[in-house]
């Protein structure tokens, strides 16, 4: 199987001039954990969920929320992205981008063609795509069985 099979190709990105306060709304509306950051039709970076939480307020902060918003509204993307991406390409297979995860410690993929994003892989799609259709799960009567050598 390869990540062209399993990947998603309608990819919410976002400017790294994005505030962020506004990531934050598009992550909770989109109700996805990792957005790509593209600027002029590269990409530059990618921001998560777990990255703004981080980037938010600390429950022992003394601020007011109208400084908070104020802050979140005035700190961009691009102060918080990540720019260390780990990208795949469409052909890759399966075992090769899991072996990769393994190897950089991620949990989402940006698949790049032609030096264009093109679409999004994450551990949820190797479960709902790959593992969960294996183990028959919400399929009745289907289930592959490995044995190993007798």
């Amino acid at each position: 199987m390869l990540i062209r099979d399993i990947m998603t190709t309608n990819v919410v990105s976002i400017p790294s001039t994005m505030s962020l306060a506004e990531a934050r709304r598009k992550i909770n509306a989109c109700q996805i954990k990792h957005l790509p950051v593209v600027d002029k039709e590269k990409l530059v970076g990618i921001v998560t969920r777990r990255t703004l939480d981080k980037a938010g307020p600390s429950a022992l902060t003394t601020f007011s929320k109208q400084e908070l918003n104020y802050l979140l509204n005035r700190l961009t993307v691009k102060e918080v992205m990540s720019k260390d991406l780990v990208t795949i390409s469409p052909d890759a297979t399966v075992e090769e981008a899991v072996a990769l995860a393994r190897l950089n410690k991620t949990r989402s993929f940006l698949v790049i063609d032609n030096n264009q994003l093109i679409g999004i892989v994450t551990d949820s799609d190797f479960f709902y795509k790959v593992l969960n259709p294996m183990l028959g799960i919400n399929e009745l009567n289907t289930r592959v069985l490995v044995q190993s050598g007798v």
